[in-house]
C-alpha cells in the first residue's frame, strides 16, 4: 500500500467506504477503485489494475486496499456492489474456513483463495460493517468508485494508481509517487481514453475523459499544482 494513502488516513476513526472492480472482458484486464469519506466532507480516493485478472479478484483486491489503507483501530461501513464479496466475508467465509478453505460440494478449493484470506485478515483487525448496495443506483461513492475501476483497468499495471482528497469546500489534489504529478495522472487518464477508443469500449472511454476533464478542472488557470 502506498504510503502516502496511509499517511492521508492516518487518524481516521470512522469512515464510510466505497468500493468496486472488474474486468473487460472477463477474464482480462481489470481494475479496482476505492473511495473513503470520513470527516466533514473529506474524500480520499485510489485505484490500481493488473492486465490479466477476473472481477471477482478485482471487486476483492478492492475492499483488501480499501481497508489494508485504514488504521486497525478504525470503525469503517464498507459498501460494494458485489454480493460475491459482501455475502462472502459475511457469510460464506466461516464456512470455508470451518474446512480448511475448501468449499462444501466436492471438497475443492475456494476459489481466489489467496484473496480471501488476505481479506478475512485485514478485516479481523478492524471494526467493519458490510453492506451490499445495488450499482449503477445512483450512489454517488459508488459511481466513482466504479470510474476509478475504470481508469485501474485502463492503466492495467499492478503498481498503478492515484491518490487525491477534499478539504472542506475547496479541493485538493496531492500529489502521488505512483503517477508522478498531476499533469502526469491526467495523461494517463487520457491516454487510457485513447486505448478504449481504438478498442471501441465505450463505456471505458467516457470514464477515462471524465477522470481527465475532472482532475483538470481542479488545476488553477495557470497550470500550475494546487497547494
Amino acid at each position: 500500500m502506498n504510503a502516502d494513502i496511509i499517511a492521508a488516513l492516518a487518524g481516521v476513526q470512522v469512515c464510510t467506504v466505497y468500493c468496486d472492480g472488474g474486468c473487460e472482458p472477463n477474464p482480462g484486464q481489470g481494475g479496482w477503485g476505492v473511495v473513503i469519506e470520513h470527516g466533514d466532507g473529506e474524500r480520499v480516493e485510489f485505484f490500481g489494475g493488473e492486465p490479466n485478472t477476473t472481477n471477482n479478484r478485482m471487486e476483492l483486491m478492492a475492499a483488501i486496499s480499501a481497508l489494508e489503507a485504514l488504521p486497525a483501530t478504525c470503525r469503517a461501513i464498507v459498501r460494494s456492489d458485489s454480493q460475491y464479496v459482501v455475502k462472502g466475508i459475511k457469510f460464506w467465509i466461516h464456512g470455508w474456513k470451518a474446512k480448511g478453505w475448501r468449499v462444501k460440494r466436492g471438497g475443492k478449493p475456494v476459489l481466489n483463495v489467496d484473496l480471501w484470506r488476505r481479506l478475512d485478515q485485514a478485516a479481523a483487525t478492524r471494526n467493519v460493517t458490510w453492506e451490499w448496495i445495488r450499482g449503477h443506483a445512483g450512489h454517488d461513492g459508488n459511481e466513482r468508485a466504479d470510474r476509478l475501476a475504470s481508469q485501474g483497468r485502463c492503466g492495467a499495471e499492478p503498481a498503478m494508481g492515484s491518490l487525491e482528497w477534499y478539504a472542506g469546500p475547496g479541493r485538493r489534489i496531492a500529489p502521488t509517487p505512483l503517477l508522478g504529478d498531476d499533469w502526469e495522472a491526467i495523461e494517463v487518464a487520457a491516454r487510457g481514453a485513447v486505448v478504449a477508443i481504438q478498442a471501441r469500449h465505450a463505456a471505458t472511454a467516457r470514464d477515462s475523459l471524465v477522470i481527465a476533464l475532472d482532475l483538470i478542472g481542479k488545476l488553477p488557470l495557470d497550470g500550475s499544482v494546487a497547494p
